[in-house]
């Protein structure tokens, strides 16, 4: 590889708490790249913009990770070349030179949420001695951060045991379509409120909940999570999973331990989506767990 000032970064809102540093630059250190790893925190989509055309234009920029709020940012601009995956989620979180030596858009959390779900479940959804189980996901939220959850569950083996619709429960369903899957894919996603949730679930009896809300972490203005709660405790005695898409100590993960269920937080996602993208960037696999050093 070209031994020039290489770098990558990430692009996001408010991102001074972000893990990518580290998980990049151990990656980068580990495999000899003399690159960096930076955070491009931007208040506004104007100056996002703007940052992006600057890395553009500067030799060495490999690609970015893209967070809240700006996943959908670059998708109206024909430069960038959209993966399938983007398409069906209207999301974009990676930015890479493809092969071709254009630049291209990838939902690489498609493949955080597949494999943290397949760590989670484990044999209960992967390899159950009861094949004709089929577990319901429920999301809480409808949010940016949903977008792929969908697109993640088509994915095989998770495809064939999960029953389609995800139901979404949000506070205001009428904004859900923006949020799920694609509208090339509308039975992938149905959204009620939150206080549907009983009548919606009564029948179901095995569940995966997935919290994509931004409640419930210490020291935030929102240090509870009540809809997490609300929601484990009203399906709880079912057989059940949490999967929390935040990676830090979380409400919601300290009520699913209250209620002895399984949880896993939103550490491999994170690590894994980033693999993906280290890849993208170097066509190289990091082989190393920065993040999960147990996995």
């Amino acid at each position: 590889m070209n031994r020039q000032a290489l770098f990558a970064g990430l692009l996001g809102a408010r991102i001074h708490h972000s893990l990518s540093p580290r998980m990049h630059t151990q990656w980068f250190t580990e495999l000899s790249i003399g690159a960096t790893y930076s955070l491009f925190s931007e208040p506004t989509s104007i100056s996002a913009r703007a940052t992006v055309e600057r890395l553009l234009a500067t030799p060495g920029f490999l690609g970015l990770n893209i967070t809240a709020p700006y996943k959908a940012l670059l998708l109206d601009d024909p430069r960038f070349h959209q993966s399938a995956h983007v398409v069906r989620t209207g999301a974009a979180n990676t930015l890479y030179r493809n092969a071709q030596g254009g630049w291209a858009l990838e939902n690489t959390d498609v493949f955080g949420i597949a494999a943290s779900l397949e760590r989670l479940c484990g044999p209960a959804l992967v390899n159950s001695p009861e094949p004709e189980i089929r577990w319901k996901v429920v999301c809480l939220g409808a949010g940016g951060a949903a977008r792929a959850l969908p697109e993640a569950l088509s994915l095989q083996p998770l495809g064939s045991k999960v029953n389609t619709p995800v139901l979404f429960l949000c506070r205001d369903p009428a904004k859900s379509r923006l949020s799920g899957a694609s509208s090339q894919n509308p039975k992938a996603f149905a959204s009620l409120h939150f206080d549907e949730a009983a009548e919606a679930l009564a029948v179901e009896k095995h569940l995966i909940v997935v919290n994509t809300l931004p409640l419930g972490l210490p020291g935030s203005s929102t240090p509870e999570n009540p809809y997490a709660r609300a929601v484990l405790k009203l399906l709880h005695g079912k057989r059940l999973c949490y999967f929390d898409m935040l990676y830090l100590p979380s409400d919601g993960m300290a009520c699913a331990a209250e209620l002895g269920v399984p949880a896993l937080n939103g550490a491999l996602m994170l690590q894994e989506q980033g693999r993906r993208s280290f890849e993208l960037w170097v066509n190289v696999r990091p082989l190393s767990n920065p993040i999960t050093p147990t996995i």
